[in-house]
């Protein structure tokens, strides 16, 4: 690459890797400044030599210029629940290096995608990401300094309600039967601090954690303002709202006014504490940040909790809870330890999160909360299988490592309150010539074929799921299919909503149920694999009529079923492949 040296009023282009001798436009006595710009896309350079000179009467010798490559972070945005891209979403990387904050903004092309440049870092980085009709989210990725490329997923919420009104009169937004927040008249401010008068447009997003903890901006963390400690909270519901000007800038509430919020109480809660503190996401840090407190109620029907906010974010009613330590390791399929795997518990009977990252041995500590229920996985490029933990009160040593496999891809069930029970059914080729079929199901949740087992790690009866199928690898030629089976419950899978999330490879699809008449069974995808080994996913998405025996044994997998059907993504899915390092 090249890079600009910029002296008085002059400049040049420099070329990489070479000797440079610059001249004219220093007068005798001057003095002279060196600057750079334009640096090559992937890399950031420097003067390492003096660059200031005062009354110059020579030539100026050993200016020494230095560049060193970033690394490249790949964000992909996208509709959560049906993978579709978000074009023209704004995003915005933010981190802290030597409590100095740093940032980079960008807008995602046709194919919601944006490519960020960052210098080696060891350390958290918050990526957020918002874009029109869509509330805001943040993910968290950890980075090292080692690392060369980095990628991450960020998956946004459509919003629950929109609304107009004037800024000098105030307003009471209601979405879905929930007043969710009362706002005073002339309390709104520019991003400059100065009063805004005219119409101000307000999104508002509901955020129920209960069928996935994921869709909570950052991770469940906040920061003790005392002794700087971590500390793990679970939240019981959250809400985005969003505030805009007419030509488009984001306002916020001018310092000394507040405005009351009410924020509905995620469904998957029982018995939600009567106060519980509130808690903004601060993007920056990409922590929870505890500012106020407030007070459950009913607004209409729905039981919020309801409370005063002094500026808009994200606001999530959490409590901080006591945890104990899982201690554990992680390999691979021969036994070799994976360093810098990304571990993560995950709450089956409260809502919160954690992640670790092993060491260079693969061990590692993870916190989780007590007396409770926890799913734990592993991530290195592709995910363990999710086993289920009992905690108690003491710390916990894994008799057995986390297995990564690289080939290995994984199914996730996620649904709402009702229906409660969504059963996940995946069948195919049991032996070579397809004459037999093999189904995984709650009722037989391992089955090995050849030498790869298939299992249902989670089944779930009690309505949200998740329900998690892994897949090491599909031993025969032919039809996979993965199908959705409604089992209990007065509702029907679309308006659950139900939600799909296949990861190949780190590669994610999500499928959301189809349009028109719901029948008990969601046919979902096929995986098709030919004889070289190649699978395709095929995306049925479709309702069967005769529900029950086409989830349990469809008809159409020893036939043809790739003809007519779009390929979304062809991956070796029975062959090693160089694993990458994704963020999730």
């Amino acid at each position: 690459g090249a890079v600009t040296l910029n002296w008085a009023d002059q400049q040049k282009t420099l070329d990489a890797n070479s000797a440079f001798t610059v001249a004219g436009g220093i007068a005798d006595n001057a003095n002279i400044t060196l600057s750079l710009s334009n640096p090559p896309t992937a890399q950031q350079c420097a003067i390492t030599s003096a660059t200031i000179f005062s009354n110059v009467t020579a030539d100026i010798s050993g200016v020494s210029i230095v560049c060193s490559d970033l690394v490249a972070l790949n964000v992909a945005v996208k509709n959560y629940f049906t993978g579709d891209v978000i074009e023209g979403a704004e995003v915005n990387l933010a981190w802290e290096d030597n409590d100095v904050a740093m940032s980079r903004t960008a807008t995602t092309d046709a194919d919601g995608e944006v490519e960020l440049y960052v210098p080696p870092f060891t350390g958290r980085m918050s990526v957020s990401a918002d874009s029109e009709n869509f509330g805001e989210h943040s993910s968290i990725i950890n980075s090292d300094a080692t690392t060369e490329e980095l990628s991450s997923e960020v998956l946004l919420l459509p919003i629950n309600g929109s609304e107009t009104f004037v800024a000098d009169e105030g307003a009471n937004i209601a979405v879905e039967g929930v007043q969710v927040v009362d706002l005073p008249a002339a309390a709104f401010v520019n991003p400059d601090g100065t009063a805004y008068s005219g119409n101000i447009d307000a999104e508002i997003t509901f955020i129920d954690p209960s069928s996935d903890p994921d869709i909570m901006p950052g991770d469940y963390t906040t920061v003790d303002q005392t002794s700087g400690a971590v500390l793990p909270i679970q939240s019981f519901g959250a809400v985005n709202m969003t505030f805009t000007s007419e030509s488009g800038d984001e306002l916020n509430l001018a310092d000394g006014e507040t405005a009351t919020i009410r924020i509905p109480v995620a469904e998957g809660v029982s018995n939600p504490p009567a106060t519980i503190p509130l808690y903004y996401f601060d993007e920056t840090a990409g922590r929870w940040v505890e500012e106020g407190e407030a007070t459950l109620t009913t607004s209409g029907d729905t039981p919020v909790y309801k409370g005063s906010v002094s500026h808009f974010t994200t606001w999530n009613a959490d409590s901080l809870y006591e945890s104990i330590s899982i201690i554990g390791c992680v390999v691979d399929i021969d036994g070799a330890a994976v360093p810098n795997a990304l571990v993560r518990t995950s709450g089956s009977d409260y809502i919160g999160t954690a992640t670790s990252i092993a060491n260079s041995t693969g061990q590692f500590t993870i916190s989780a909360r007590p007396s409770s229920s926890v799913f734990l996985s592993a991530f290195s490029g592709s995910q363990s299988r999710t086993n289920t933990i009992s905690t108690s009160t003491s710390d916990i040593t894994l008799e057995n490592c986390l297995i990564v496999d690289v080939a290995a891809s994984t199914v996730t069930l996620s649904w709402g309150e009702n229906p409660s029970d969504l059963d996940t059914h995946f069948s195919g080729p049991a032996v070579e010539d397809g004459s037999s079929l093999f189904h995984v199901y709650f009722s037989n949740k391992i089955e090995t074929i050849d030498s790869s087992t298939i299992y249902l790690d989670v089944d779930d009866t009690s309505s949200f799921g998740p329900e998690v199928l892994t897949i090491p690898t599909l031993p025969h030629a032919g039809s996979y299919r993965y199908s959705v089976y409604l089992y209990g419950g007065s509702s029907d899978i679309q308006a659950s909503p139900a939600r799909v999330e296949l990861n190949v490879l780190g590669e994610t699809s999500i499928f959301s149920p189809p349009e028109g008449t719901p029948t008990d069974c969601w046919a979902v995808f096929d995986l098709v694999v030919d004889d070289a080994g190649v699978t395709t996913i095929n995306p049925l998405n479709r309702w069967e009529e005769d529900a029950r025996s086409n989830c349990y044994a469809p008809s159409d997998l020893t036939s043809d079923t790739t003809e007519a059907r779009p390929t979304t993504t062809t991956t070796p899915f029975r062959k090693s492949i160089e694993s990458k390092h994704y963020a999730k």
